[in-house]
């Protein structure tokens, strides 16, 4: 009896038999990072970052299937990157408006480092291409911060999904 008790209480094989994303889920508690280099002369910085752990969660808490999450990480990372550097009270937002499948996509990067997004169909299979999947449309790119009386806004049309 002690052995079946000790099973049940234990959130190892039997829940990641049943549970179809335990294989996304963060077991080792890693903190995804940023990191930023300067060249001695300032002439070039370059940044790198790991955000698995933000993208899973994220897959996990919107019940998204891989396409979605690849789509929305992809976006985030671009956000994060962009933010670097950038005052904490300041975010980017990247929307893409596009008129395949995903029904676009929103990446919202502090420069906290805060990460929150969103695509319009979390579920879709991985039958098409990312390409495929995104469809024509335009990208806008938001920096604000509360204090200035306007953001800053740039907008393109999607060229390769």
């Amino acid at each position: 009896n002690n052995n079946n008790n000790n099973n049940n209480n234990n959130n190892s094989s039997t829940d990641d038999e049943t549970d179809p994303l335990a294989v996304y889920r963060n077991k080792s508690n890693r903190r995804d990072q940023v990191f930023s280099a300067i060249s001695g002369d300032g002439g070039i910085k370059v940044t790198a970052c790991t955000v698995r752990n933000a993208v899973n969660d994220l897959m996990i808490q919107h019940t998204m299937t891989e396409l979605p999450t690849d789509a929305l990480g992809r976006t985030l990372i671009c956000g994060l990157l962009m933010a670097n550097g950038i005052q904490d009270e300041q975010v980017v937002q990247i929307t893409m408006n596009a008129d395949g499948p995903l029904r676009g996509i929103v990446g919202i990067a502090s420069g906290k480092g805060e990460l929150r997004g969103y695509v319009g169909t979390p579920q879709l299979a991985n039958d098409i291409s990312l390409k495929d999947a995104v469809g024509q449309g335009m990208v806008q790119i938001v920096k604000n911060h509360p204090d200035w009386p306007r953001p800053y806004n740039g907008i393109t049309s999607i060229r390769h999904g």
